[in-house]
């Protein structure tokens, strides 16, 4: 049972973290040096 609660919440991260990427780019974009 805590197995798959534990696998839920890792594809529900992962689904999260996939619509946030273009704006977590953003951001690094704006913190980060050029040169990085």
């Amino acid at each position: 049972l805590e197995f798959e609660k534990a696998k839920e919440l890792i594809i529900l991260g992962e689904e999260a973290t996939e619509r946030a990427m273009p704006e977590i780019k953003a951001a690094m974009t704006v913190l980060l040096p050029p040169s990085v």
